[in-house]
C-alpha cells in the first residue's frame, strides 16, 4: 500500500484514511438502504448510532494509545492530535464504539442487541476498507 496518494503542498491524502472513508460512505449507504427497507432501525436512529459509535471509535483508542505512552505525551502533549503518526489501536476502538452504542441505545431506551446485531456489518465492512492493500 502506497502511505500517501497524493500531496498538494504541505497537505497529503493517506491512502489509509481514504479508503477509512470509502468504507464509511459505503456503510453508510448500505446501511440506510437497508433501514428503509426493514424499517427497524430506521435510518434516523441508524445515523445517531453510527455518529456515537465512530466518535468513541476515532477518539478512545487514541487516548488509550497516549495512556501507554504516556511519558512521550507528556514531553509532546501537542503530538497527541497528531493522529497521521499512528497510535488508532484496532481494540481501543472497538471497545469504545461497543460503548458508545451501549450508551447511547440505553439514553434513547433502544433495543442493544437488535441495533447492535444491524450495524455490526457495517463496522467489519469500515474495517475491511481500512485493511484493504488496493493502493
Amino acid at each position: 500500500m502506497r502511505p500517501i496518494l497524493f500531496s498538494f503542498g504541505g497537505i497529503h491524502l493517506y491512502s489509509y484514511g481514504f479508503c477509512i472513508a470509502l468504507g464509511v460512505l459505503l456503510s453508510i449507504f448500505l446501511m440506510k438502504r437497508r433501514a428503509a427497507k426493514e424499517g427497524s432501525p430506521g435510518p434516523r436512529k441508524c445515523s445517531i448510532c453510527l455518529l456515537w459509535s465512530w466518535c468513541g471509535d476515532f477518539s478512545e483508542p487514541r487516548i488509550f494509545y497516549a495512556v501507554q505512552n504516556f511519558s512521550y505525551y507528556a514531553a509532546e502533549p501537542f503530538k497527541f492530535f497528531a493522529v497521521w503518526e499512528g497510535g488508532l489501536i484496532f481494540y481501543g476502538g472497538a471497545i469504545s464504539a461497543f460503548l458508545g452504542l451501549w450508551l447511547t441505545t440505553r439514553k434513547k431506551k433502544w433495543p442493544f442487541w437488535k441495533t447492535l446485531d444491524f450495524l455490526v456489518p457495517y463496522g467489519a465492512l469500515t474495517h475491511a476498507f481500512g485493511r484493504s492493500d488496493v493502493f
